[in-house]
């Protein structure tokens, strides 16, 4: 009786430890994934060291991990998932690697651009920290000579933010889009706010006060936040990061296993559908997004980025119309009951 329940107990050894197995996996997945997202386009982590070698030794571990409970269990069911689970997070894992070695390069070659950029956007934010200290400091009743002053101080300082502007477009022309924006968007912030300060010293309403240009951001009330409106070259990001998503999905439709007539592998074709399926809900919902931002990304878009962003989303509804059709033809189902009501209210003309 006491050997019986050593060898349920010794069973269950496995089970447990596939369980932990697949949930470690998975953890490890989504940021692999949510990285792979950012495709090439540089983020400011980018600039400041080489991540090509993370993540190496926790894949390694999972690795060897799946390999010991292949051997160890003798459902060949759960043995081809273990294998299956394997080999998507090997391929994320060096797809991710390559992607990191693009921006790494890339990085490289704008570093002194890049640095250039920081530097003078940093002195710039702090610049305007001093003069947000001045006017504080301004005595009652008003000094109209101080007054001058700061008002030439920030006439300036326009002029710099002006430079520093151009120098976020070039780079952001250059790929670095995403690690450009953040600095962008504070700059546009604290100058915004100093300017509404100086109005109030100087009696003038804030529309007197001929400002900066902002495609970055929108006045709230004084009660809640600023918020960071579609900025066109964000915009342009996130369609293209959702057509690598997309193009992901179609290397996986065109697999030799989806795309035989007789499949041998009945299991390996189901698992493959349905994780095809799970990124295409996915990608329904991103594309929902973009589509819901269209026009106030258009509204505030010059008439060159208008027209990248258009034929940007033109060409992302045709890769997603393929896409779709292709899924149909490998699942044999309709559409609409593959990705849900969100399709309809997105492409309808499509079902």
């Amino acid at each position: 009786m006491r050997v019986a329940i050593c060898q349920i107990h010794d069973a269950s050894i496995p089970l447990k430890e596939l369980e932990q197995f697949n949930s470690d996996i998975q953890k490890l997945l989504e940021p692999l994934e949510a990285e792979i997202q950012q495709g090439v386009n540089l983020k400011e982590e980018d600039f400041n060291k080489d991540m090509s070698e993370d993540n190496e030794g926790t894949v390694k571990e999972l690795l060897q991990r799946g390999d010991n409970l292949q051997q160890r269990i003798t459902d060949e069911r759960k043995r081809e998932e273990i294998k299956i689970k394997q080999q998507l997070l090997q391929t994320k894992h060096n797809a991710l690697k390559d992607l990191r070695s693009q921006r790494r390069k890339k990085a490289l070659e704008i570093s002194h651009q890049w640095y250039q950029y920081k530097r003078q956007a940093d002195d710039l934010l702090k610049c305007l920290d001093d003069i947000e200290k001045k006017l504080a400091s301004l005595p009652e009743p008003r000094d109209e000579r101080k007054i001058k002053e700061i008002d030439r101080e920030l006439q300036k300082k326009k002029e710099e933010l002006n430079a520093v502007r151009r120098q976020a477009e070039g780079l952001s022309e250059d790929g670095a889009a995403m690690a450009v924006e953040p600095t962008q968007i504070q700059l546009s912030k604290r100058w915004r706010e100093i300017e509404s300060k100086f109005a109030q010293f100087r009696r003038l309403n804030f529309a007197q006060i001929h400002t900066l240009r902002e495609e970055t951001m929108v006045v709230m009330t004084e009660d809640m936040p600023l918020e960071i409106s579609y900025v066109p070259s964000t915009y342009l990001t996130e369609i293209t990061h959702v057509s690598q998503a997309l193009s992901e999905v179609e290397q996986l439709l065109n697999a030799p296993d989806l795309c035989a007539k007789d499949f041998e592998d009945l299991f390996k074709q189901e698992e493959s559908l349905k994780n095809i399926k799970d990124s295409l809900q996915q990608i329904s919902g991103r594309i929902d997004i973009i589509h819901n931002k269209k026009t106030a990304a258009l509204q505030s878009a010059m008439p060159v980025e208008r027209a990248k962003l258009q034929e940007a989303l033109s060409q992302l509804d045709f890769q997603w119309e393929k896409v779709n059709r292709m899924y149909k033809d490998r699942q044999g189902v309709p559409v609409k009951h593959l990705v849900g009501l969100t399709l309809q209210r997105t492409f309808p003309m499509m079902l």
